[in-house]
């Protein structure tokens, strides 16, 4: 989640009580102040969310202390409303519409009636956004699913040759590697950060697009580095950690970052590809289910050619044609059932 307006994420801290109380949850939170990476204080925070048994973690970082908080928070909000949706919750008011990605612009086109979802087997929270404006949500939740679009596609074609090492540092006994695809795609270059462990032999990742035609900083993509370093730190410091088990994602990613990946090679194939990304989008609001003074947004970017999350072995009769459909738009459909290592 995020917001650069500090009362509207003093408004939603101060909501939590009445937030958590309707989703029947309990949470908990956490804030450190971090200078290793930016020479400035930045804030880290972290919101775990328990509802029914299952647990949903936000991260949220910013110069200010409320702000990062309210990042957090709001990812998990983001991440327990994703599940309740797609397992078949329609108590929270919605909307659909198209809208999609071309040369570098998001744009939203018009209502959709559209509402063939994703089997249940590949539910995960990629592709869902949570803001305090209607476009916000729908723009933040559309570079997600690119964004992992496009990572998934360059990795399944030519592995790991289709990425460049833009640079690599350390910190704190961790190792750094920035990554950014060779090719762009739909105006944007896929970018990937991985983050060193201590006590386990895998890796975190972080994840972001760069502009096409942008010259590259990694202070535009701080966001990204935390991303990876934030798992990697809770994982270091909590040796009885599990995932939610109802997370397949989840559940491969903590194997990537405990164990390590699996080591998978295959013949390099040229990608192809339109020039328009495009996805459906649902748009929920949350502040009317939540008895919010203030907006709040969650929506979710799915379909089109996006491509699912591919880190879990998923099974089920309606599982592989939809993925097939998804990759066969850029001549991977074959290449379904792989599992992609940086996901």
């Amino acid at each position: 989640m995020v917001s650069d307006d500090i009362e509207q994420s003093r408004e939603l801290l101060s909501a939590k009580p009445q937030i958590v109380d309707r989703l029947g949850a309990h949470e908990k939170s956490s804030i450190s102040k971090f200078t290793v990476f930016t020479g400035i204080g930045l804030y880290s925070a972290t919101s775990e969310l328990t509802v029914d048994g299952s647990t949903y973690f936000g991260y949220g970082r910013s110069q200010s202390a409320i702000e990062a908080a309210s990042k957090a928070f709001g990812e998990a909000i983001e991440r327990a409303i994703a599940f309740r949706f797609m397992n078949g919750d329609r108590s929270i008011a919605f909307e659909s519409c198209a809208a999609g990605v071309s040369g570098g612009q998001v744009f939203v086109t018009h209502p959709s009636s559209d509402m063939k979802l994703p089997p249940r087997g590949l539910n995960s929270s990629n592709g869902w956004a949570v803001q305090f404006t209607r476009e916000a949500s729908i723009k933040n939740s559309v570079i997600e699913s690119l964004e992992r679009t496009i990572l998934q596609t360059t990795f399944l074609s030519v592995g790991w040759d289709g990425f460049r090492l833009q640079e690599r540092f350390e910190v704190g006994g961790r190792v750094f590697s920035v990554w950014l695809t060779i090719d762009p795609a739909f105006g944007y270059y896929g970018g990937l950060i991985e983050c060193t462990l201590l006590g386990y032999a895998g890796k975190t990742y972080g994840y972001f697009v760069h502009p096409e035609g942008v010259k590259f900083k990694l202070a535009n993509h701080l966001h990204s580095v935390f991303e990876a370093f934030e798992p990697a730190l809770f994982i270091d410091q909590n040796p009885t950690f599990r995932p939610n088990s109802q997370d397949l994602i989840a559940l491969r990613q903590y194997e990537h970052a405990t164990c390590g990946p699996p080591s998978i090679r295959f013949e390099p194939r040229e990608l192809r590809g339109s020039g328009t990304y495009r996805v459906a989008t649902i748009i929920l609001s949350l502040a009317e289910f939540f008895g919010l003074s203030t907006q709040l947004f969650a929506s979710w970017a799915y379909g089109g050619n996006s491509v699912p999350l591919l880190a879990a072995k998923v099974s089920g009769g309606d599982v592989e044609p939809y993925i097939r459909s998804r990759l066969d738009s850029y001549g991977l459909a074959d290449r379904w059932n792989v599992e992609v290592q940086i996901v």
